[in-house]
């Protein structure tokens, strides 16, 4: 898990992710739940 989140926080600061596609895709997959923490400690 720590590799994943490292990779994420990564790709949030270098501007390569868009927060806010993320957060439709986990909506689509019913992720919020799972994703809200993660997205709150890195923003």
């Amino acid at each position: 898990m720590e590799p994943v989140l490292e990779a994420l926080k990564d790709a949030i600061q270098q501007r390569k992710l868009d927060v806010d596609v993320l957060w439709d895709q986990a909506r689509a997959q019913r992720m919020q739940r799972v994703m809200t923490p993660y997205l709150e400690a890195l923003l």
